[in-house]
């Protein structure tokens, strides 16, 4: 078999050891093979799957791969793509709102009596469970907050919340000590 990488975000969906394949394998054979060589290799598959899954299709004579170190996804842990959303400010001083953007930029929207101003930059997702932002001209990150995800609920349903705690918080920082952007999704 001919082997391709390809540096696609891993799908969020894709949570245990995957294999997905396309109706028009010229080699049907070829699903099995591969679960064979990735169970030989100490990977064992748990679920195959025609077709797509999150950003990842497969409409060709082509098949894919996804497996993890343990065959899933470890607990609590998250993806760089997991953390794409706007974030709304509890007990940030200046700060009214975070959005991390796709293309590895954000922006930080700081609001004070009389003005509103957005900061831009780059932020990084190096090691769960901590993100750095960093602003443009910048040698080092401007910002550090640790991820942290939750199950919490309300009157309507169940929610699944993620955080972002500041970490260095001090007199040059327009965020407050107390800082956490916080997203979330109904489930």
């Amino acid at each position: 078999m001919n082997v391709e990488v390809n540096d696609f975000d891993f799908p969020t969906s894709v949570s245990t050891n995957t294999l997905l394949y396309s109706l028009l394998l010229q080699s049907p054979e070829a699903i099995d093979n591969t679960t064979s060589i990735a169970e030989h290799a100490g990977y064992s598959i748990n679920r195959v799957q025609s077709l797509t899954q999150g950003n990842h299709w497969y409409t060709k004579n082509s098949l894919a791969l996804f497996v993890f170190p343990d065959g899933n996804r470890p607990h609590g842990t998250l993806l760089a793509q997991d953390l794409i959303h706007s974030y709304i400010a509890n007990g940030c001083g200046n700060g009214e709102r975070l959005t991390l953007y796709k293309d590895g930029t954000y922006t930080l929207t700081l609001q004070t009596p009389t003005s509103s101003e957005d900061v831009k930059g780059k932020w990084k997702y190096r090691q769960f469970p901590y993100l750095e932002l960093q602003e443009p001209n910048s040698p080092y990150a401007n910002y550090y907050f640790e991820i942290s995800r939750v199950e919490s609920e309300d009157k309507v349903s169940k929610l699944d919340l993620t955080h972002l705690h500041l970490l260095n918080a001090n007199s040059t920082n327009p965020l407050a000590s107390e800082c956490v952007f916080t997203y979330g999704v109904r489930i």
